[in-house]
């Protein structure tokens, strides 16, 4: 059984993948993708926390 924390993490790796996919165009080739990557995560993180502290 899955808690809710583990479900809301799944959910943000799977926005994270998708926001990367749709903005792939936007990295620029030679730079670190590790780093656009995790850029992205971290972004995404932030915006769901500001959520569900305003809720």
């Amino acid at each position: 059984m899955k808690s809710a924390a583990r479900d809301d993490a799944d959910d943000l790796v799977q926005e994270t993948y998708l926001k990367a996919l749709c903005n792939f165009a936007s990295f620029w080739s030679g730079t670190n993708f590790r780093a656009w990557m995790f850029r992205i995560l971290k972004n995404t993180f932030l915006n769901s926390a500001k959520h569900w502290i305003e809720a």
